[in-house]
């Protein structure tokens, strides 16, 4: 499922091609109840002609989510979207988590590899940050600077990782991105 397996399409290289980028693991990672809680987890980034395997980065890891099944539950929600960081360059993020820790890590599709470019962690961030996820991860410039940042929920980071703002007020399940009040200049969100 989505939350599990996310995937998209982009032209990721700016080649005019679409390459699909998803989150793999290797083989049948299932427990024998069926759960996923071990063994490695990428990012990879598949040719859209062929198939074939272009290249891998880690998904963010499963640490500090707890234990059993509310900690399984917490660490299986993925997400993965595209966002022009630097406002001319598609790049890949990465997401774990959404009701307590959340985690996010940029990449970037440069001469055939997934170079790093930032990783976020909402527990560094203490009350403020934490639980803060929702089930979607809005890409908007909402500063008007010319580059995306994310809306992860309850919480904004800037197109450099970093926490723009956050209302605090926990975990939103639906919110909305836009001039959703023609009167009032710039962008609203709507939770």
């Amino acid at each position: 499922g989505i939350w599990y397996s996310p995937f998209l399409v982009h032209d990721l290289d700016g080649d005019g091609r679409a390459e699909v980028a998803a989150k793999v693991g290797e083989g049948d990672p299932r427990d024998a109840d069926g759960r996923v809680t071990s063994g490695p987890e990428w990012v990879a980034v598949l040719d859209g002609l062929t198939g074939r395997e272009r290249c891998r980065a880690p998904w963010p890891d499963r640490e500090g989510f707890g234990t059993g099944q509310a900690g399984y539950n917490h660490a299986s929600r993925n997400q993965l979207a595209v966002a022009y960081l630097d406002g001319t360059t598609p790049c890949l993020v990465t997401l774990r988590g959404t009701y307590t820790v959340m985690k996010a890590e940029a990449w970037q599709l440069l001469d055939g590899t997934l170079a790093p470019l930032w990783r976020y962690n909402s527990d560094e961030g203490g009350r403020r940050l934490r639980g803060q996820g929702a089930h979607f991860t809005h890409v908007v410039d909402v500063d008007a600077d010319g580059r995306d940042e994310l809306v992860l929920g309850s919480v904004v980071l800037d197109d450099t990782g970093v926490p723009l703002w956050s209302t605090g007020l926990g975990h939103p399940d639906h919110a909305y991105v836009g001039d959703l009040d023609p009167q009032r200049p710039g962008l609203e969100i709507y939770y």
